[in-house]
């Protein structure tokens, strides 16, 4: 097992989270993206997990999406009331609601596409540091990605084993 293995492994044990650790062991951990797809793999099981291409229409992957997001929350409720659009899918707008309070999330960049937003990451981040106590971190593998609910602290320790690992090389 590499060290870096062990540094994920260990890591995920300080944040109380569960992670598949033969999947951890058995990857050959040479790159970046080797560690991204090694995570979101380890944690499939165990974290909100989807594909980046969802195979359908926004109006219907949207709502399972956004409420992945939310279901990790864990010192709050949130609900997802509605999830519209009012430009054939070109944007969405979510209704999220908690503690009697409606929260209006505009989603730009649906674009009618069967993929799910690039920047809902971002907006679902900015969300949690809005509302909650953790972030909302999305981790993306080469199409299929996971959402963990993690410290600023527990990211930072993250992306610094992250780090110890060079780029990924194209071929070129």
């Amino acid at each position: 097992m590499s060290s870096v293995a062990e540094k994920i492994i260990e890591w995920a044990k300080s944040n109380d989270l569960s992670l598949d650790e033969e999947e951890i062991m058995d990857a050959r951990l040479e790159d970046q993206m080797a560690f991204d797809n090694a995570l979101v793999n380890a944690f499939s099981e165990t974290a909100f997990f989807a594909f980046s291409e969802q195979g359908c229409p926004p109006k219907e992957f949207l709502p399972g999406v956004l409420s992945g997001y939310l279901e990790q929350i864990t010192e709050r409720e949130f609900d997802l009331n509605s999830v519209v659009s009012e430009d054939d899918w070109k944007t969405a707008r979510a209704i999220i609601s908690c503690d009697g309070e409606d929260i209006e999330l505009k989603i730009d960049y649906v674009n009618d596409s069967d993929w799910v937003p690039p920047e809902l990451a971002g907006q679902m981040r900015d969300f949690s540091k809005n509302y909650c106590e953790k972030l909302l971190y999305t981790l993306y593998g080469e199409d299929p990605f996971v959402v963990l609910y993690l410290s600023e602290n527990s990211i930072s320790v993250l992306d610094s084993i992250r780090n110890t690992l060079p780029a990924h090389q194209y071929n070129r």
